[in-house]
C-alpha cells in the first residue's frame, strides 16, 4: 500500500508504487527482497485507487484506508466457533507486556524484529493467559479452561485466535 504523503505518480513504479491511494503487487522473483522465490523476472502492478479486501474485512475502497479493528482480532469472529479437539503447545516468538497484552514477535526481510498485539483489546490479554498456560504444559481446551478460569467457549475462540496467529500448534 502507498502511504508517502509526498510521492506522486510519475510513471516510476518504484515511487508510484509509494503514492498515497495506491496498492501494487509484484510477481516473480523475491530473493532481491530477502525472500527465498527464485524467478528470471519480478514484474509489479500498480493500482490506482483500489478496493481491497482481506477475509471479508474491507482493507482500502477507492484508494482510502478504513482502520479499526479487523473481524478476526475479536473472541466475536465466527471463525473462531468451530470446535478445536486436541491437545494444544505454545509456538512461535511471543512477549506478554505489563498490561497482559499478548505480542507476537516477528522479523522483517532486514532481520529487525517487531511485536505485533495479538487480538484486540479484549482478546489479547485472554490469550496472553491461555498461552502462557500452554507454556508450562500443553494441553486440551477443557484443561486451559479450569487453568486459566475462563468458560470453555473463550477458550475456545481464544485457540483459534492463537491459531490464526501461528502461536499454538495441535500436538494430538
Amino acid at each position: 500500500f502507498g502511504i508517502n504523503p509526498f510521492a506522486e505518480i510519475i510513471g516510476n513504479i518504484i515511487l508510484d508504487e509509494k503514492t498515497v491511494g495506491t496498492a501494487h503487487i509484484g510477481i516473480g522473483n523475491s530473493q532481491m527482497l530477502g525472500g527465498s522465490v527464485y524467478s528470471n523476472v519480478h514484474v509489479d502492478s500498480v493500482f490506482y485507487g483500489p478496493y481491497v479486501e482481506v477475509d471479508g474485512h474491507l482493507i482500502m475502497a477507492d484508494g482510502k484506508f478504513f482502520t479499526g479493528p479487523a473481524p478476526w482480532e475479536s473472541l466475536d469472529f465466527p471463525g473462531y466457533d468451530s470446535e478445536q479437539p486436541g491437545v494444544f503447545m505454545a509456538k512461535g516468538e511471543y512477549g506478554i507486556d505489563a498490561q497482559n497484552t499478548l505480542l507476537k514477535k516477528w522479523k522483517c526481510v532486514m532481520g529487525r524484529t517487531f511485536n505485533t498485539r495479538v487480538g484486540d483489546e479484549r482478546t489479547s490479554p485472554i490469550c496472553a493467559s491461555v498461552i502462557a498456560a500452554l507454556k508450562v504444559q500443553p494441553a486440551n481446551i477443557e484443561a486451559l479452561s479450569n487453568h486459566c478460569k475462563l468458560e470453555r467457549s473463550i477458550v475456545k475462540k481464544a485457540i483459534g485466535v492463537l491459531i490464526r496467529y501461528e502461536l499454538v500448534q495441535n500436538v494430538a
